[in-house]
Order: C-alpha cells, then structure tokens, then sequence
C-alpha cells in the first residue's frame, strides 16, 4: 500500500485537531449548568422537569459520526483508502446520478416508502443505541405486523441497480423485554430482503445497538419495466416477536 498524500494527511490532521475542539465554550457550560439545576428544583417542588435539558446531550446532527470518520481517513495509510473515507462521509446521502435515498423514519424524507411505521425518538431511545452511529441510522422504520415496502418508478430500464441499506435494532435489555412483555427466546432478529419478490438476503440477521451497512446486486429482470419493490420482512411467526425494520436505503444506478 502506497502512503497517503503529504497534503491530504496535513488536512486530515488539522481537521482532527479542530473537531477535537470542546463543543462547549465555559459560559455555555454554566448556563446549562444553572438550568439543569433549576429543572432538578422544578422536579422537587411541582413535578415537573424540563425536557429541553434532558436533550442537550444528544448528538442531533452526527457530530461524533463525522468526527470518527475523520480519524479512520487519517488512519488509513492509503490515499485511495483516506479519499473514499472522506468523500463517502461529506457525500453520505448521494446515490449517484439517477440513483434515489430514503432516509427512513424521518418525516419528508422518504419518499419511497409505501408500508411502515416510523420510529424516531432520540430521547426515549439513546440508551439502546450506539451513540456512534450517524442520526440517520438510528432513526427507522419499522413493522410488526407485516413487511416494510419500499417503491421505485421510472427506473432506466437498461441499466443495472445495486441496493445499500443500514440496519440496526435497539439493545434489548431486562426493561425493553418488561416494556412489550416478552421473553428474550421469543424475539426473531432476522428478515428477508427481496426485490420484486427475488430474494437478496435471507434470514439476515438485524445488528444490535450498533449500525451496519450491507449492499447487494438487484437482478437485471425487476428493473426491466422501469419498476421496483423493496420489502423487508421479517416473518414473525406465532408466539414470536419480530419486526421488519430499515434505516436507511439508497438504489444506486451503476454508470456504464
């Protein structure tokens, strides 16, 4: 493997050293301070506590995903290796000229989706979730009682497609089992990925906690008529908990 480029290491290293920055200057420091401490005396005297406050920890914007792949690139000791780090990160939404992404569970921004629930709520969630994973991730949606769909229109009909997907699950844990009054062998963490039908992933097993990315070819035969589903599903079955889950999906048209 060849060594990175002298210039784009020193750009890597520097951007390194500025998100290494504290996000917080002082005064912002004791203003947070002082209002956690009068929503802890809201809580004692009325009941009450303001749930802005419980919120200022939460990496609402990925941040620390952002953050971490800077410093894989300046790891990495290919420049090749340290150019497709940064270009995948700073383009992470792109698929490509006529190519299409959902950012599944965030309201307006899948538009492709045709079944499922959304889940999104960062707060309630935070403990069951890598805090590493980009916001996108641990946002999703979801079904219990069938699959999650997605459909595509006006596809080039030539040409061939690949699929991206990340996944992940919540951690389960003692209080989540409590929550939906299950039992831990009763939960199914897997589902089948299919379009139209053809299956590209069977019994793939849901990541936990920590967000994974897969990619798989789409058959040159669903696409042929300028049409394609996506369904996740995850087969329940009786006396088992499971649900079809999605985080994000990008349908990629592979350039000639």
């Amino acid at each position: 493997m060849r060594p990175g480029h002298p210039g784009l290491s020193k750009a890597i290293q520097k951007a390194s050293e500025i998100l290494s920055q504290p996000l917080e200057t002082e005064s912002m420091q004791s203003l947070r301070q002082t209002a956690e401490k009068i929503s802890e005396e809201s809580n004692a005297l009325f009941g009450v506590k303001n749930e802005a406050i419980q919120r200022t920890g939460l990496d609402l914007t990925g941040f620390d995903w952002f953050r971490q792949q800077v410093k894989s690139a300046g790891l990495a000791s290919d420049e090749n290796v340290q150019k497709q780090i940064l270009d995948r990160a700073l383009h992470y939404e792109d698929a490509g000229e006529g190519g299409f992404y959902d950012d599944a569970g965030a309201d307006g921004r899948q538009p492709h989706r045709i079944e499922g629930e959304n889940l999104w709520n960062p707060a309630q969630f935070v403990h069951l979730l890598d805090p590493a994973n980009r916001p996108s991730a641990s946002s999703f949606v979801h079904n219990r009682q069938g699959p999650v769909r997605f459909a595509y229109t006006g596809l080039d009909a030539s040409s061939a497609y690949r699929l991206r997907v990340t996944l992940v699950t919540l951690k389960v844990t003692p209080e989540l089992l409590a929550r939906f009054e299950i039992k831990e062998d009763q939960l199914k963490r897997t589902q089948d990925i299919l379009a139209d039908g053809i299956i590209l992933a069977k019994d793939l097993e849901i990541p936990s906690y920590t967000a994974q990315q897969y990619e798989f070819d789409i058959p040159r035969e669903t696409t042929s008529d300028g049409s394609l589903e996506i369904r996740f599903d995850a087969h329940a079955g009786e006396g088992r908990f499971a649900a079809a889950v999605v985080s994000e999906i990008w349908l990629m048209k592979q350039q000639q």
